[in-house]
């Protein structure tokens, strides 16, 4: 169920991000709008992804997890309907909001029934099905936008979402939950501090650094963030863990994830918009090309728990930083008709 999970919303990732220009296109939007397709969904599943893990320590793992799972697969169902890029960035806010709620749950499932050696190796499977997702997602997509058009990129999450509740409410064993009190003062908060940061940050490149626009968002949603702070120091069951804060580990943990995953986040979303906007190849070649970006993924991962007990976590991330930044290197100093090599 999780890597049938995890399948289903890698390749919503990568098919949709191959998809924009043929959505621009057949909607009439303009770049500003397609661009919230992404950041829109990326939002929402940012905000909420703290309070999802809260949510469903208070209702029940399974409960949350097939909740979250209907909310994705609906709003894929009504995305794939849309008219206009008005309509299709509402569906992709609450298709994020289906993300928060099924992904960090979805690991915690994991988590919960899985121990020691044998929790090891199903996570090693969830990272394979990752490489997987991610290397043959292009290529679905492809082939979707070659031969169907890109609603079919929506709707062919609405039956692995179908499959995946159904197979889930018989397969996952109920899972008791947690008889404590959800902190809804503290999630609105921390959800409308992070909306007003993550909303200013992308309209950056429409106001100036120095516009009252820009900086009276930014102090209003670092001031929102301090008074949550203050709040969940006061309170029992806060929706931020804050002992995780004066862990060095995990901040340090933190700021590798971003440096590692910011990057590839941003290549997803220029890249098809790159080969098929500017270098006017049609999606079947974009989509292939892709996959030599996406299959080393599948590789490494089906590999990554030897080489982690080989190298240590430490050293591998260390070798997985050098590679990024020499790649990110490469393709920031090459040109935009350089060979594809």
């Amino acid at each position: 169920i999780a890597c049938l999970t995890i399948l289903m919303i890698n390749l919503d990732l990568t098919i949709v991000n191959l998809a924009l220009p043929k959505i621009a296109k057949d909607l009439s939007s303009t770049m500003s709008t397609i661009q919230w397709v992404v950041n829109g969904f990326s939002i929402m599943a940012a905000v909420f992804m703290v309070f999802a893990g809260k949510l469903g320590d208070a209702k029940g793992l399974k409960k949350c997890f097939l909740w979250g799972v209907g909310i994705f697969g609906l709003s894929c169902l009504f995305a794939g309907f849309a008219q206009n890029g008005v309509e299709l960035v509402i569906f992709r806010l609450i298709q994020g909001f289906g993300f928060a709620l099924t992904l960090p749950i979805c690991l915690a499932i994991v988590a919960y029934f899985f121990e020691g050696d044998r929790r090891t190796h199903a996570m090693g499977w969830v990272s394979a099905t990752i490489g997987f997702s991610q290397a043959i997602g292009p290529t679905i997509g492809g082939l979707i936008l070659q031969y169907l058009n890109w609603r079919w990129t929506f709707f062919i999450n609405v039956p692995i979402s179908c499959l995946i509740i159904l197979v889930g409410m018989s397969v996952i064993k109920p899972i008791p939950s947690k008889k404590q009190p959800l902190d809804i003062f503290g999630a609105l908060l921390l959800c409308t501090s992070l909306v007003l940061l993550i909303y200013d940050l992308n309209q950056l490149h429409y106001w100036r650094i120095d516009s009252f626009a820009f900086l009276s968002i930014l102090i209003t949603s670092f001031a929102l963030l301090i008074i949550c702070l203050l709040f969940e120091r006061k309170i029992s069951s806060p929706v931020i863990a804050l002992h995780l804060l004066k862990m060095a580990v995990f901040i340090k943990l933190v700021i590798v994830r971003i440096a590692l995953q910011a990057p590839y986040l941003l290549l997803l979303f220029l890249f098809g918009l790159l080969m098929m906007n500017i270098l006017c190849y049609s999606p079947l070649v974009a989509c292939f090309i892709f996959i030599a970006v996406s299959a080393p993924i599948l590789v490494i991962s089906l590999f990554s728990h030897r080489i982690a007990k080989r190298l240590s976590i430490k050293y591998s991330l260390v070798v997985s930083g050098v590679f990024n930044l020499l790649a990110f290197v490469g393709l920031s100093l090459s040109g935009v008709h350089a060979p594809l090599w």
